[in-house]
Parts: structure tokens; sequence; C-alpha cells
């Protein structure tokens, strides 16, 4: 559903009243929005007559104040779970990406699994107003907010992706067919993803999957669009580190549906 780059921003089934980019315009004037709308061919900006989708990863604040361009014009949100295990490992081999993070072995695993038990996720994630893995659930999805807010688990959207498309569309009150439905899955897959990367990072056009600070990473054949899988975080983890991670984060995982 997102394209790799503000500046390519793509539009929801066609639809030129929706437009799909990422948060790093928050908080910017409309005259900052309009350079990535202009550049798209979308006519109007978010911050006007068009609807807006934002890709975020921050927490959302209690009192409504932080993180948000405008609560009062936000309509609803969109919250995608994951498996913490998983989270985990997805963490680590960013971190790596991003040169957070050493070689790709046992030691240098464990010691990641220790730091993010530790702070009950990825260090840096308070550094950049996240949260720990629990907090960040809550905020979204562990208390009322003033719009509607629809959870959906990846998993689930990677086990039935046209079922899980239909709910959102639904939600967001899109009248799609079932053919539109499947195209914007077929769009949105691994696969197209992964071939987008390659073009990204071939091209050398900056966005989610290249950056010039990436370079040496890239070259070693590190990607953002990795794996995908689902439970292979547990798989990688020892029993000890699996019975500890389960300690941590339930019963908060266990009312989302996950079991370590």
């Amino acid at each position: 559903m997102f394209d790799s780059d503000p500046v390519r921003v793509a539009v929801l089934g066609g639809d030129p009243n929706y437009a799909i980019v990422r948060g790093c315009a928050f908080r910017k004037p409309p005259a900052y929005w309009d350079q990535y709308f202009t550049a798209a061919g979308v006519s109007s900006s978010p911050v006007g007559s068009q609807r807006a989708i934002l890709f975020l990863h921050e927490c959302r604040s209690p009192d409504g104040s932080r993180f948000l361009v405008e609560v009062e014009r936000t309509a609803a949100a969109i919250y995608v779970l994951r498996q913490p295990a998983d989270v985990l490992l997805s963490n680590f081999h960013y971190a790596r990406r991003s040169g957070a993070n050493g070689a790709e072995t046992r030691e240098e695993f464990d010691r990641y699994v220790d730091r993010f038990l530790e702070n009950r996720g990825d260090p840096r994630w308070r550094q950049f107003g996240m949260g720990s893995w629990d907090e960040h659930v809550h905020s979204w999805i562990g208390i009322r907010q003033p719009f509607p807010v629809v959870s959906i688990r990846y998993e689930d959207l990677t086990a039935d992706a046209p079922r899980t498309c239909r709910r959102l569309a639904d939600f967001l009150k899109l009248v799609r067919s079932d053919e539109e439905i499947a195209q914007a899955v077929r769009n949105s897959s691994f696969e197209r993803m992964r071939d987008l990367e390659a073009t990204d990072i071939r091209e050398r056009r900056r966005g989610i999957f290249y950056k010039p600070y990436l370079e040496a990473a890239l070259g070693s054949g590190l990607r953002f669009m990795r794996s995908g899988a689902v439970g292979e975080g547990a798989r990688r983890l020892t029993p000890e580190q699996r019975a500890r991670l389960a300690g941590i984060f339930e019963p908060l995982s266990a009312q989302l549906g996950y079991q370590v």
C-alpha cells in the first residue's frame, strides 16, 4: 500500500481523494506538503480538501497533543500489530542495515535480545518517540481514542490478504470490487515491494530502501525487505529467551492472540 518515497505518493485504489504519505512531513505547513503532492501529480494538499493517509511509527500520546497533524481532522486510524518475537528479529536486522548492530553472529544476536528485553523493545525506540512494544500497542488500542481505530495483525494480513484488505476498505467506507482488492494485494505483495527496493537501490533513488549512508550495508546484501516471514523470530530464540519474552510481554501478547 505504501510507496517507498514521499515524492512518489501512491494513490489508494486509484481514488484521487486519498493519498498515502509517510510521516516524515509531520507538523509541516501546507507549502511543505504541496511539493510532494505536486511531484506526484496530486492536485490538492492533504491539509486542504484532500484526504491523506499518513504512515507513522510514533506512540499516540494520551492527551492527543503529539504526533497527529490535527487531531480534530483525523478521521480514523489503522493500527498494524506483529508478534513481539518477530518484531525483535526484524529490528535486529534493521539495526544491522542501519549500522547500529555488528555482524550476524549468535553472540551479537544474543546481546541484542538482552537489550531488547531489558528495554521492552529496541533501545532506540524511546529516543524516536515510539516507546516500548507494549506501551506503543496500549497507546493506540488500549485506550479510547477520539476517532475510530481498527487493528489488524500482520499475521492475518499474511495469511489472508484479500480478506484483510476488504476489512480495511469497509472500515474506510471505500467501495471496491473483488478485482480491485485483488489488484491492491498484488501491488503490495512482498515480492513487488522487494522489486521496488531493488529498483530504488539500482537507481539510487532516495527513500525507505535507499539512502547514501546505507551504501556499505546495501553493498553487503542487507535489505529492508528481508524475509517477511511469520514465526521466524520465535524459531531463532532459545527456549530460555522465549520464556523471558513471554514473561515480559504477557498478558498483553496473549490478549492479542499471540503465543511464543
